[in-house]
């Protein structure tokens, strides 16, 4: 059995389908992984065969720190119609002998594919907030959330809608009906973040998938794990910023006030290199 998989995001929505992808592997199955180009070094560590597809996340959230820190993080419609072309003129070729296929983040072309395939396809999420809010949820949650909605039929229905009619497909109603599919699989813990029960789409939610780590700790940091009182461990994950002098003074702050000692992992975010405090 052959999984494709298609992912447009971070690292984030990488790296625990690289642990899916990777498990499979060993119980026998073929995989097919795409995903931005900066991921292929992490993805080909675990053996995995690797495509890169879309945009550099990476270079792009870079060059754009204080868009990734404001009030969205997603492409605007330009960029969401550029990336959603290339999943329908390209993944048919990719993905042709898939016999199922997964995607993941901003991938509005993939479910057509697969149905031009004939395979199923399943959306995975690692965050519940886009299945949609519960009629028990303050009136301003729900009104967004539609707002959100409508505004991306609003600018992509067509658009998607003129793809599929190439592909001899019918026209969808709801780009974000149509997006998730029938059942998303929603890979978090349920004791930290629980999908709630009367959301507006179907859903069955896994344990997060969690990839083990091919790389040992450097020594100055086992070192000083090891030195004294347990430090707090704070990550940037895929958010970079625009004024790390800003956050350096800020850990500087907490540190001394709360006498806690700190690890920083700046990961995307442009910090200056310092071991010499606590």
């Amino acid at each position: 059995m052959r999984i494709g998989i298609v992912i447009n995001g971070t690292r984030g929505d990488v790296q625990p389908m690289l642990a899916l992808a990777a498990e499979a592997i060993k119980n026998g199955y073929e995989i097919i992984f795409c995903a931005p180009p900066e991921n292929e070094e992490l993805v080909k560590k675990y053996d995995c065969p690797f495509i890169p597809f879309g945009s550099n996340y990476k270079e792009y959230f870079q060059k754009n720190a204080d868009f990734k820190g404001g009030q969205s993080v997603g492409p605007s419609p330009k960029e969401g119609k550029m990336e959603t072309e290339k999943q329908f003129k390209l993944l048919p070729e990719i993905l042709k002998t898939c016999d199922i296929i997964l995607g993941v983040g901003f991938v509005l072309g993939v479910h057509s594919v697969a149905e031009y395939l004939k395979v199923p396809y399943r959306f995975v999420v690692f965050y519940p907030i886009l299945l949609g809010t519960t009629k028990k949820e303050p009136l301003k949650n729900r009104l967004m959330f539609g707002l959100g909605r409508k505004l991306i039929n609003m600018f992509l229905k067509g658009f998607i809608n003129r793809n599929r009619k190439n592909f001899g497909l019918k026209p969808i109603k709801d780009v974000w009906k149509y997006w998730l599919g029938e059942k998303v699989i929603v890979a978090c813990n349920k004791e930290l973040n629980p999908a709630k029960e009367g959301v507006s789409f179907n859903f069955v939610q896994t344990a997060y998938m969690h990839l083990d780590s091919k790389n040992q700790l450097p020594e100055n940091v086992e070192n000083f794990i090891n030195s004294g009182k347990p430090p707090v461990f704070i990550s940037f994950g895929s958010n970079p910023i625009s004024k790390p002098e800003k956050f350096i003074s800020l850990f500087e702050e907490v540190s001394t006030t709360t006498k806690q000692r700190l690890i920083i992992s700046k990961a995307w975010a442009d910090l200056p290199e310092n071991n010499t405090s606590d």
